[in-house]
């Protein structure tokens, strides 16, 4: 082998090694702008209309809506055993009258897309619907996840919000 061909093996290894390098760098930055996209996108859904606060008085119906998976962990099944629970507790009178409604969604379901889709659900996410006037005013209640495993709490987040929009503070 000869001087020419060893130096041409050598700049060949150290651009290969440039390259690396530098993917080793670009390639992490794009997957976590690639991540940061991900989340905005599912974050910020076009389907669920914003809260409106214009009307006042209290609310003709609230629609406690809790959307889960098929596959489903133990602070999902948390979740929606404390928000049943705390609407039969505190509110069973206004259940029973229909004022108040619970509905359990599986999003998996293609049945369900609808329902999916007006409140914008992407995995296990409780959203409260003050239905004012025959419009929607949809709430995701998000704090609750923050709580999982302090009864209390869960149920305080869960009693309070339901409390407002009963009485039409969306």
């Amino acid at each position: 082998m000869n001087k020419a061909t060893k130096n041409k093996g050598n700049k060949n290894k150290a651009t290969k090694s440039k390259v690396t390098r530098i993917l080793w760098i670009v390639c992490p930055i794009v997957l976590a702008c690639l991540a940061v996209l991900l989340v905005v996108v599912y974050r910020t859904s076009p389907a669920t209309p914003p809260p409106s606060g214009n009307s006042s008085g209290p609310a003709d119906r609230v629609d406690v809506v809790y959307f889960h998976r098929t596959q489903r962990c133990v602070k999902c099944i948390y979740a929606e055993e404390e928000t049943n629970y705390t609407l039969k507790t505190y509110f069973g009178n206004e259940l029973a009258s229909g004022k108040l409604t619970f509905q359990v969604i599986n999003i998996d379901d293609k049945a369900n897309a609808d329902i999916v889709e007006k409140y914008g659900a992407y995995g296990s996410q409780l959203f409260i619907n003050t239905v004012k006037d025959g419009t929607d005013h949809i709430e995701h209640v998000t704090d609750i996840w923050l709580v999982i495993g302090d009864d209390e709490a869960f149920v305080e987040i869960v009693k309070s919000k339901i409390e407002k929009s009963l009485n039409g503070e969306t």
